[in-house]
């Protein structure tokens, strides 16, 4: 039986400033859209109990972007608050995504030609990885009640969102916001880049991931433009998580005795072969991404929200 609530994962809630309304009517809108999707969430079967986690995640990560690209109109002591609120939410599910991400890492390795290793070896692991993750969802939605907890708590969420002066809301204060979050990804970029070490890149990988949510907000700005830096940043943290996910899976095996599955060292090899190769596409894409000075891209951006929109992108056609 497929969940009532399921299609709401096909309509996701506006991502977007409108033009129409005021900054601060597009916060409400937002956070409203966010709040309530995640709220739908919890009306899914258990069944789904991965894509109710890793989509309640998300919603918990636009909810954040969010909140760093408004911080200057909200005011810094309410934003450490409300960005406080949605951190302990994320934080509270991640063990789940953890476990499910970790099986799908396997997964990914052992496609193709990737692992020399026998099949039945890798379902054994991939069967006995499953098996954890089912104790570990049963124990959070069956005997914690995990969907009832989150429920109650988005709905206190969507009761509490924050005040916001109206004439706070303005574009530069929005653009402060955003060129922090762009600063702080060229700074983690430049540490990853000298010290490569997995939780240098994993910060990285949260910045870079916050430029790309608030860009999809900003997409309005110049939609020809932004569209593109909006794909480039999807493609850049895809390949950020998949290196992120095989980093976590290299932790988990090194933690099982090789006893038990003697082809883990071979894995190992395999999962940080893959994992250096992904993290070097990745530096001549963000260096591209991060050319600019913040000061200098956010103004660009400023410029481009000031001109009026076209009517079309295109020339219209001779008659």
């Amino acid at each position: 039986m497929v969940s009532k609530h399921a299609h709401l994962l096909h309509h996701a809630a506006p991502y977007i400033l409108k033009r129409e309304l005021s900054l601060r009517e597009s916060f409400y809108l937002i956070m409203e859209g966010q709040c309530n999707q995640a709220i739908s969430l919890c009306g899914m079967e258990t069944r789904q109990a991965d894509r109710i986690v890793h989509e309640m995640r998300k919603c918990t990560k636009r909810i954040r972007a969010l909140l760093k690209l408004y911080r200057y109109a909200i005011g810094e002591e309410l934003y450490a608050i409300e960005n406080a609120r949605y951190q302990a939410i994320s934080q509270g599910l991640a063990p789940l995504r953890t476990s499910a991400a970790r099986i799908a890492a396997i997964e990914r390795l052992s496609a193709g030609s990737r692992l020399a290793v026998h099949r039945s070896d890798i379902r054994r692991l991939i069967r006995d990885c499953r098996e954890s993750h089912t104790l570990l969802v049963r124990e959070a939605f069956a005997k914690k009640k995990l969907k009832q907890q989150l429920r109650g708590t988005w709905k206190d969420c969507l009761n509490k969102t924050p005040d916001i002066p109206e004439l706070a809301c303005t574009f530069p204060a929005l653009t402060e916001g955003l060129m922090k979050t762009y600063a702080t990804g060229m700074r983690a970029r430049s540490l990853a880049l000298s010290q490569p070490l997995e939780t240098n890149i994993h910060d990285f990988r949260k910045a870079a991931k916050n430029l790309w949510y608030q860009m999809q907000i900003l997409r309005p700005v110049w939609p020809a433009v932004t569209g593109s830096l909006i794909r480039q940043l999807d493609l850049l943290g895809e390949r950020l998580g998949t290196g992120h996910d095989l980093a976590e899976l290299e932790t988990y095996l090194q933690g099982i005795p090789v006893t038990g599955y003697k082809f883990l060292p071979l894995m190992l090899e395999q999962a940080e072969h893959y994992r250096k190769r992904l993290q070097e596409q990745c530096w001549p894409l963000s260096a591209r991404i991060y050319a600019e000075r913040p000061r200098s891209f956010v103004r660009r951006m400023e410029a481009y929200w000031k001109v009026k929109p076209c009517c079309r992108e295109h020339p219209p056609q001779l008659a």
